[in-house]
């Protein structure tokens, strides 16, 4: 079977030739039978993605007219003829992917599929196959193999090997590294010059060369602890933090803007970019580090700090003129789901929001129970950075200024009214048939889900009364302001600009908190649809 090597790595020769005498000897026992032998293959191996909606590459294999139509690629099944069968031919890896993805059927469950094929494909009359049939539970289980992968054991701290040259290996991470070259019996290089020395140090922490200053300071510094005292003054700067603080704000997903379409900006993230900044000049401890982010406004709410870090989950790209709020309030979900799956845990969480993970055990369900954390979650983009007295001055000055000013507002309110109104109106229509009903239902009235919509979608039909002023809007059913009506909004806010020295001007930080006791419903969603 010379064809069954086609475009395959000289690597894999010695593999290949391992198995393939099986392929070709192996054989099933007895005639074979569709319910006791092939069924079960199919339904355990092949129907979590081929018996599904939507099926994967098109391919049903829940009936027989299903596998004999195939998929893009013609009939996956060729009754009489395994070799001209795409499904006979993708378990032997003949074409790629080889089937199914993430494991191998073994020899003889490979020659059965064959024999069933080669022997006409019969299936039982009427029979449907389903995921899970012939199982007590759909669920899938995870081998202890699986269990057993080196990245989900528990961390310890092996003892450092003994080495020979123990001037060069100071430190247990120099004996690691030391034991690993007398291993390959290899030496490692010469030890580098100071002025080489202070020069990496310096790249590493900071990301900027030395100064002249540093490097002459260094060489004259004969003291046994010179480098150490470089070490800790580079580890002291605030350049350290700028230095390292990117790769954490890379995890993040850290941006200044919303990063769709007209990319609004986001005018206070940055607090959070100097949050992080932060935490790594002080050393914070990493398992504080995490807590802030995940849940700082739940553990410390009275830390301005950790309020700030909750912005962690505030980076998601944003389509802010999506008419489908259900759809946008779900990528953001989505969004935060996957990157706390593979920031904290270290590993690609996403792959389960479509189906049980085919390497790592994750299972389909365990993606939405992740989620469903985050399900009350809503944008805070007026976090006041505040507290004590000075909070309660900011709340005092707010107070007064709005006081001052109510009759000027309401009145350059009224005169913009019947434009924002007509406008309002209008854009709603474009909105899903959910987020109307969120909307028209009255605020007390609406359930967790309705008022996490309504809050999303308000923005879309809301205006600034400025922005109203110079609108043509016929076409929208509101007549223009008259020349009249616009010379009274002027000297309106020649009026409202008087007060703008009493009005408070607070630190604010852009960031995400829960929106009430009660969190909207959880699903697990087939294919992640």
């Amino acid at each position: 079977m010379p064809w069954v090597f086609r475009d395959v790595s000289p690597l894999a020769w010695p593999l290949l030739l391992a198995i393939s005498p099986t392929f070709l000897t192996a054989q099933p026992a007895g005639k074979v039978s569709f319910s006791k032998d092939v069924a079960p293959l199919l339904t355990q191996r092949c129907m979590e993605c081929h018996g599904r909606e939507p099926l994967m590459a098109n391919l049903d294999l829940r009936t027989r007219d299903g596998a004999l139509k195939g998929a893009k690629h013609g009939p996956v099944i060729v009754p009489g003829n395994a070799a001209a069968s795409h499904l006979y031919r993708r378990l032997i890896g003949e074409e790629t992917p080889p089937m199914p993805l993430g494991g191998r059927l073994t020899d003889a469950e490979i020659a059965t599929v064959k024999a069933w094929i080669d022997s006409g494909a019969e299936w039982d009359s009427g029979r449907a196959l389903a995921p899970g049939a012939t199982t007590t539970t759909s669920e899938k289980k995870f081998t202890e193999q699986q269990r057993r992968y080196w990245a989900f054991q528990k961390v310890v701290k092996p003892a450092a090997p003994a080495v020979k040259d123990k001037e060069w290996a100071r430190n247990p991470i120099d004996a690691f590294i030391a034991s690993k070259l007398d291993e390959k019996k290899l030496k490692p290089n010469p030890h580098a010059d100071r002025t080489t020395l202070i020069r990496r140090a310096t790249l590493d922490l900071t990301g900027l060369p030395p100064t002249p200053d540093d490097v002459q300071a260094f060489l004259a510094d004969n003291a046994p602890d010179a480098f150490a005292k470089v070490v800790d003054r580079l580890l002291a700067s605030p350049q350290y933090g700028e230095r390292w603080g990117r790769h954490w704000l890379d995890l993040a997903r850290y941006a200044d803007t919303n990063g769709f379409k007209t990319d609004e900006p986001r005018p206070n993230i940055w607090r959070y970019r100097d949050y992080v900044i932060q935490a790594f000049n002080q050393d914070k401890p990493y398992d504080r580090f995490i807590r802030e982010q995940i849940a700082g406004d739940e553990l410390y709410p009275n830390d301005l700090n950790a309020r700030i870090a909750v912005g962690f989950n505030r980076h998601f790209t944003d389509e802010t003129n999506q008419p489908v709020i259900e759809l946008r309030r779900q990528e953001t979900l989505t969004d935060i789901t996957d990157t706390v799956g593979a920031v904290f845990m270290g590993m690609t969480y996403g792959c389960a929001r479509c189906h049980d993970h085919k390497f790592d055990p994750i299972l389909h369900k365990d993606y939405y129970r992740l989620q469903a954390f985050f399900s009350n979650i809503r944008e805070q983009d007026d976090l006041v950075l505040l507290s004590g007295a000075e909070l309660e001055t900011y709340k005092q000055q707010l107070a007064a200024w709005e006081a001052q000013t109510r009759d000027i507002r309401d009145e350059m309110h009224a005169l913009v009214e019947p434009m924002a109104k007509a406008r309002r109106e209008y854009y709603t229509i474009r909105f899903s048939d959910g987020t109307k009903e969120a909307l028209k239902t009255p605020p007390d009235q609406r359930n967790p889900l309705q008022a996490l919509l309504a809050i999303k979608a308000t923005p879309q039909i809301t205006y600034e009364d400025r922005a109203l002023v110079n609108y043509k809007d016929e076409e929208f059913g509101s007549a223009p302001l008259t020349a009249a009506q616009k010379k009274r909004f002027a000297d309106l806010e020649i009026e409202l600009r008087k007060f703008e020295a009493v009005k408070p001007n607070p630190p604010m930080a852009q960031t995400i908190i829960d929106h009430s006791r009660e969190a909207p419903k959880s699903y697990v969603l087939r294919a992640g649809n």
